[in-house]
């Protein structure tokens, strides 16, 4: 089958310690004092074991938004997985310990299309209150300079919602469109559970991707993602795992499952988001919210060979009904 592809991840080492707390809480206690005292080679390490996982598990493309992105670069040009960098900015005094646009710029021109394309590197952000309005303005122009995507989480909580109309008067993607940052080359959103149906419309007009969550989501006790009604209205939705700190793992296999057991449960439809659905979300229409479905997503003529065998032989592939 074609291999998976995981829109929304981050490399870390924080499996299984950042446990039973709401995500503001989660981030302030636990993520950013990690981002206080991580070394280049801790996130070397990372990287090289989240990729392995994920080649392992069955995934051959991973968006990972990560520190000292160097590091990364190396793991996904030894292992072979196919991997879109997005350094983990921040440009704001209040966050001044995450990556910077000058690193973001210095990384996309040493490694963006390296490896024949196998290695991209977008413009990160970590979340659209951790930047001040320049340096909004400098992303779009380092988005289009260089061809190349941008990736941010949005709308993952109410908090999220909540903070951004207390700030800008509007809902966290209403301001993304103000703000010009959906008008890029190729832009995905992380999360967007708390999406309500204008920006849904906003979604659809600017062709935006989506990488649900749907773990970590439960994890986190952020909610359940409106997807039927994204899907619906053709916007492409991808399966992320979110980190391995966020989700304990990077299977994808069961990311689909939950997918479709929280939109069944979610909505009170067993009917909800079926098998097939969700195979295509970590296929076809992953690769979609990329910008990469002439290249991947689906086993086709032209396409490149980004392909896994799944073992059936295996008492719990037993009986197999077609």
């Amino acid at each position: 089958m074609p291999g998976l592809i995981n829109p929304h991840c981050h490399s870390g080492l924080l499996r299984g310690t950042a446990e039973g707390l709401p995500v503001w809480d989660w981030l302030q206690q636990f993520i950013d004092p990690m981002h206080r005292v991580v070394t280049p080679e801790d996130a070397k390490i990372a990287s090289y074991l989240c990729y392995a996982e994920a080649l392992l598990s069955g995934t051959t493309t991973i968006v990972d938004m990560w520190r000292y992105m160097e590091g990364s670069a190396e793991a996904a040009q030894q292992l072979g997985i196919r991997a879109v960098l997005v350094p983990y900015v921040a440009e704001h005094s209040d966050h001044n310990y995450f990556e910077t646009l000058n690193s973001n710029e210095a990384l996309i021109q040493k490694w963006h299309q390296a490896e024949n394309g196998r290695i991209q590197v977008w413009v990160g952000l970590e979340h659209l209150f951790y930047a001040e309005e320049n340096a909004l303005a400098r992303i779009q122009k380092i988005c289009h300079e260089y061809q190349t995507g941008f990736h941010t989480h949005s709308n993952e909580s109410k908090f999220d919602v909540e903070e951004n109309l207390r700030r800008y008067g509007v809902r966290p993607i209403q301001t993304l469109e103000q703000m010009g940052m959906l008008d890029v080359p190729q832009c995905l959103l992380a999360h967007c559970v708390w999406a309500d149906s204008t920006e849904i419309e906003i979604l659809k007009h600017y062709n935006i991707g989506v990488a649900h969550n749907p773990i970590s989501n439960m994890k986190l006790a952020s909610g359940a993602a409106p997807i039927t009604e994204m899907l619906k209205h053709g916007i492409a939705v991808g399966l992320g795992t979110d980190g391995e700190k966020e989700n304990n793992n990077l299977d994808m296999f069961e990311e689909m499952k939950t997918a479709s057991l929280l939109a069944k449960f979610s909505g009170l439809d067993a009917a909800a988001l079926d098998s097939w659905s969700v195979c295509q979300m970590a296929t076809r229409t992953g690769a979609k919210a990329l910008g990469m479905q002439d290249q991947i997503g689906s086993l086709e003529a032209g396409k490149l060979a980004d392909m896994i065998a799944v073992d059936i032989a295996t008492p719990r592939m037993t009986p197999l009904i077609d």
